[in-house]
C-alpha cells in the first residue's frame, strides 16, 4: 500500500513526534511504500499574529502544496498526526480532491479543547466540551495564556463544525484508547468512524528482571503530571521505600529541593532510552499520578513491555490502561494518602507483585507489540479506503466561506426500518429485557420495528440429534426469516441472542435479502461452550482462540452435557472455518472494553466490533443511602460470589447489616445464613420496584463475582439510584467501577480483602456523598437512554454503510449449502 504520512512538529519535541516517525519506520518495514509530508512549529513565532490565525483555520498554502503532491504520487492513504497550526484542517480536503483516503490519529483533545488537554488551573476542565463556539476557552485564554491565540484556534473549531469538516472530510479517525474516543463522540465526532488502536513499542525491549527495590517515576516534571502528589505520598509512607525520579521540566527545583528533604528520594534528571528501560526493568512498579486525562501515555507502554506493574490515578484512559490488582492498583487523583496506600498494600504483598509483573508483559504481548499496530493499521487503512469509495471526493470550494459540500450519509436523524431477532431463553433474563427495552426505544424515537423470535421453551434437549443440527444450521429459521425480510424490507437486521434454534443462518438469511446485519455479544457464547469462561469455581479461557472448543466437551461445559456441549462446539467450529464471524456480521455490539477485548482475542475482526452498554430507563431516581445497609442483588449462583460475601459478613461487625435480593440455587445456604447472622436480612425476589427503593436507600452495593459479568445491569441501576458499588476487580467491573470513586475494588474470591474494603468504606472519614454524586454521574453521561439511543442509531447507520460497501465493491457473500454428515453446513462463495 502507498501511504502518505503527515505531521506538524511541535516547537518542543514529544510523544506525537515519536509515534509519527515510529509508525512511517514500522510501515517502511513491513513493506509499504511510505511518502511524507511535514511541517514545522518552529517557523511559527506567535499563533496570534493575523496571519498565523487566519492560516490555522484555512491555509492556501498547504491544500495548494499537498494536493499537488497527492496528484503526482498518488497513495491510498493520507494519515495525519498532528495539522495544527500550518497544516491546517485544509489538508484533508486536499487529499479527498485527489483520490485519497483520510485517516487522522487523535493524539490529544485538540478538535474539543482549545488547550487540548481538558486541564485548566489545575483542574480537569470540560467547559469547552460539546459547545458550538468554545468561548470558555477564549476567556480563560487556555491556549498559551493568551486570548488572541486562543481565539484563533476556537475560529478552527467554529468554523470546521459549522462545516462538519469532522463528520465529512475525514473517513477514519484513530483514538488511542476507548476513554478518548468516548470523548470525542460526546464532543460530537461520528461515532461510526472513530476506532481504537493504541500506540505500540517498538523494538520489544524485553521483560525486565524487577526486584531492584524501588519505584520509579518516569516523565515531565511539570504540575499536570501529579508531581506533588507523589511527593507528597512519599512523606507519608509508613515504612521507608526508595523512589527514583527520571525527567525533566518546571518543577525539577521542586523535586530536586524534595530529594535533598527526603533520603528515599532520589532525583536522575534526563536520561537517554536504554538508561529508562533498564531503571524501569529493574523497579518493582512505576508511579504514575497524573492529574489531568492523559492521551495514552507511552511510559505505561513502555512498563508494560518491561513487565513493570503501575500504580496509576483513577482518571481518563489510565483506568481502562491498568487492570486494578492484575496490571498494577490505581488511587484517587491528587490524593496522596491513597497513593500511599496503594503503595503499602502492594510493597506488602510481594506474590502478587510478581503475579503482576507477568500480567502486565502479557498486556503489552497482546495489545502493544508492533505487529498487533501494524495489523490494526492496516484494517483501520482498508476501511478508510472502503468509506472513500462508497463516497467519492470532497471540495471545499472557497476559503472564506463554509461552501456546500457533497453530503456523507448522515447518521444523525436517520430513521431507519428495523427488524429485532432474538432467541429467548427457558428462564427470562437480562437479555430478554435488553432485547425488550431497546425495541422500546426505538419505536419511541419514530423508528419503524418488527420482531423475529424464537422460544426455548419448545426445545426439550438440546442434545438430541435435531436440536444439535439446527443449532448449527436452522433450515427452518433461516427460510422463515428471509420471507419476514421480504415482507418488511428493513435496512437492518439486529439480533440478539440466535442459539439454539435460530443458528447463525439466520445471519446468511438477512443479507441475502439485502439487511444489514448487526449482533449484540450479550455473552462469550462464541468463544466457549458454556458462553461464561468459568468452570469448576475459576475462571477458565481453555477454549479460548481454539478452532475447536473441544475442552469444553472434554469438561461437559454446557448444561453438564457432553453431547449438548458437543453440539455448541459444532457450531462453533464449522462456522469458525467458514468464517462467519469475519464475513457474515457488519456490526458487533460489545457491552464493554474487557469484552470487546475476548472477543478481538478469540478472532473476531476487531474493525466491526463496537461497544454500546446497556441503559437503564426510565430513570429509577437518585437516592440518598441513608438507610445505612449494604445490598445484593443476584441470581444467588456460586458465579456469583455469594459465598465469599456471606464469609466476609461472618468477619464484619454485626453493625454493618446487608440486604440479599434474588433467587436460586444458593437460596436455601443464604437463607440459613440470615438464620445464623442478624446482621444479614434475606429478602427473596421482589417487584422491580420495591428493588430500586431498596438501591437508593442502600450505603453501597456488593457485587462479589467471581466470573467475566457482561455488563451486570444491577451495577447500572445502583449508579442511576447514586449508589456506589464494592465489586471484584475482575472483567469488565475493573472498568465499570473507579476505584475510590463511583466505588471499591477487591480482589474476586478473597473475602478478607472485602471485608478491608467495607470497613474502609464504612468508616468516617469515607467521601460517602462525594461518591454517590460521582456514581449518579457515570449513570447519567453512559446509561441513559438518549445516551444509548444515539450510539444505536450510529452503529445502524455503520453497518448499512459496511454492507453496502461489500455489496458495490463486488466483495459481498452469498450462501451455498452442502451436505456433510447429514447436517446442512454452508461455505461462502466469493
Amino acid at each position: 500500500m502507498k501511504v502518505l504520512v503527515c505531521h506538524n512538529f511541535y516547537q518542543q519535541p514529544g510523544g506525537e513526534d515519536q509515534v509519527f516517525a515510529a509508525e512511517m519506520a514500522l510501515l517502511r518495514e513491513m513493506g509499504d511504500e511510505v511518502i511524507q509530508f511535514t511541517r514545522d512549529n518552529k517557523a511559527v513565532e506567535e499563533i496570534d499574529t493575523a496571519a498565523v490565525a487566519v492560516n490555522a483555520v484555512w491555509s492556501r498554502e498547504t491544500y495548494e502544496a499537498l494536493r499537488s503532491l497527492v496528484r503526482r504520487e498518488r497513495p491510498e492513504i493520507v494519515h495525519f498526526h498532528n495539522t495544527f497550526p500550518l497544516m491546517s484542517p485544509a489538508a484533508y480536503y486536499a487529499a479527498r480532491a485527489e483520490g485519497a483516503a483520510v485517516v487522522h490519529t487523535l493524539h490529544n483533545y485538540r478538535l474539543l479543547c482549545p488547550a487540548a488537554t481538558f486541564y485548566r488551573d489545575g483542574h480537569v476542565c470540560e467547559e469547552c466540551l460539546g459547545k458550538a463556539v468554545p468561548w470558555p476557552g477564549v476567556l480563560h485564554a487556555c491556549y498559551r495564556n493568551s486570548p488572541r491565540a486562543s481565539a484563533a484556534v476556537a475560529a478552527i473549531l467554529t468554523v470546521h463544525g459549522a462545516a462538519q469538516t469532522w463528520s465529512r472530510a475525514v473517513d477514519r479517525f484513530i483514538a488511542l484508547t476507548q476513554f478518548s474516543r468516548r470523548k470525542f463522540v460526546e464532543g460530537g465526532l461520528p461515532a461510526d468512524r472513530i476506532v481504537i488502536k493504541p500506540n505500540f513499542v517498538h523494538p520489544d525491549p524485553g521483560p525486565g528482571a524487577g526486584g531492584g527495590g524501588y519505584a520509579v517515576f518516569v516523565g515531565r516534571l511539570s504540575v499536570e503530571k501529579g508531581i506533588e502528589t507523589m511527593l507528597k505520598a512519599w512523606r507519608l509512607l509508613p515504612k521507608p521505600f526508595k523512589l527514583k525520579i527520571v525527567g525533566d521540566g518546571p518543577l525539577g527545583p521542586r523535586v530536586r529541593e524534595a530529594a535533598a528533604e527526603n533520603p528515599n528520594i532520589e532525583f536522575l534528571g534526563r536520561r537517554n532510552s536504554a538508561e529508562v528501560y533498564d531503571i524501569v526493568g529493574a523497579a518493582d512498579f512505576l508511579v504514575f499520578p497524573s492529574v489531568w486525562y492523559e492521551g495514552q501515555p507511552r511510559t505505561l507502554v513502555e512498563a508494560f513491555a518491561l513487565g513493570t506493574p503501575v500504580v496509576a490515578s483513577s482518571l481518563g484512559s489510565m483506568l481502562e490502561m491498568i487492570q486494578y490488582g492484575r496490571t498494577g492498583l490505581h488511587f484517587r487523583a491528587g490524593d496522596p494518602e491513597d497513593l500511599a496506600g496503594q503503595i503499602t498494600r502492594l510493597m506488602a504483598d510481594g506474590d502478587s507483585l510478581l503475579a503482576m509483573r507477568g500480567m502486565a508483559r502479557s498486556e503489552f504481548e497482546a495489545h502493544y507489540t508492533a505487529r498487533e499496530n501494524y495489523r490494526a493499521l492496516r484494517k483501520i487503512y482498508a476501511e478508510a479506503r472502503a468509506n472513500y469509495e462508497a463516497v467519492g471526493p470532497l471540495e471545499f470550494a472557497a476559503r472564506s466561506r463554509v461552501a456546500p459540500m457533497k453530503r456523507l450519509s448522515p447518521r444523525a436523524g436517520r430513521r431507519f426500518k428495523v427488524l429485532l431477532a432474538h432467541n429467548y431463553y427457558r428462564l427470562p433474563g437480562g437479555e430478554d429485557n435488553v432485547f425488550a427495552d431497546e425495541a422500546r426505544l426505538l419505536e419511541e424515537n419514530g423508528h419503524e420495528v418488527f420482531r423475529f423470535l424464537r422460544d426455548n421453551k419448545n426445545v426439550e434437549e438440546i442434545d438430541t440429534a435435531v436440536v444439535a443440527a439446527a443449532a448449527v444450521w436452522s433450515r427452518e429459521s433461516y427460510a422463515a426469516l428471509r420471507a419476514t425480510i421480504r415482507t418488511h424490507r428493513p435496512d437492518v437486521v439486529h439480533f440478539h441472542n440466535t442459539f439454539p434454534l435460530m443458528s447463525p443462518a439466520a445471519y446468511y438469511a438477512a443479507r441475502a435479502e439485502g439487511a444489514a446485519v448487526v449482533q449484540t455479544l450479550h455473552n462469550y457464547r462464541l468463544l466457549c461452550p458454556s458462553a461464561t469462561f468459568y468452570r469448576d469455581g475459576h475462571v477458565c479461557e481453555d477454549c479460548l482462540g481454539k478452532a475447536a472448543p473441544w475442552p469444553g466437551v472434554l469438561h461437559a461445559c454446557y448444561r453438564g452435557s457432553i453431547r449438548a456441549s458437543a453440539a455448541v462446539a459444532a457450531m462453533l467450529t464449522i462456522h469458525g472455518a467458514v468464517h462467519t464471524w469475519n464475513r457474515a456480521v457488519d456490526r458487533y455490539i460489545a457491552l464493554t472494553e474487557f469484552s470487546r477485548g475476548k472477543f478481538i482475542q478469540g478472532g473476531l475482526p476487531a474493525d466491526r466490533i463496537v461497544i454500546k452498554p446497556n441503559f437503564v430507563a426510565p430513570d429509577p431516581g437518585e437516592g440518598d443511602g441513608r438507610g445505612g445497609f449494604a445490598l445484593f442483588v443476584g441470581t444467588l449462583v456460586d458465579g456469583k460470589g455469594v459465598l465469599t460475601m456471606l464469609r466476609a459478613w461472618d468477619k464484619l461487625s454485626p453493625n454493618v447489616r446487608l440486604k440479599i435480593i434474588g433467587d436460586g440455587p444458593l437460596a436455601e445456604k443464604v437463607r440459613k445464613a440470615a438464620q445464623q447472622n442478624p446482621a444479614l436480612q434475606f429478602l427473596g425476589r421482589r417487584p422491580l420496584a420495591e428493588v430500586y427503593a431498596t438501591m437508593r436507600d442502600a450505603a453501597f452495593l456488593v457485587f462479589p463475582s467471581l466470573w467475566y459479568e457482561g455488563l451486570p445491569k444491577t451495577i447500572v441501576e445502583s449508579f442511576a439510584c447514586g449508589t456506589p458499588v464494592i465489586a471484584s476487580n475482575i472483567g469488565a467491573m475493573a472498568n465499570l467501577i473507579t476505584h475510590g470513586q463511583t466505588g471499591l475494588h477487591f480482589r474476586p474470591g478473597d473475602e478478607d480483602d472485602l471485608v478491608g474494603q467495607v470497613a474502609q468504606f464504612m468508616s468516617e472519614s469515607h467521601p460517602h456523598a462525594a461518591m454517590r454524586k460521582a456514581a449518579r454521574n457515570e449513570y447519567l453521561e453512559k446509561y441513559t437512554s438518549q445516551a444509548n439511543y444515539r450510539e444505536l442509531n450510529s452503529i445502524y447507520g455503520a453497518a448499512i454503510d459496511h454492507y453496502r460497501s461489500t455489496q458495490s465493491s463486488g466483495n459481498g457473500s452469498r450462501v451455498k449449502e452442502i451436505r456433510t454428515a447429514g447436517l446442512v453446513g454452508i461455505t461462502l462463495a466469493q
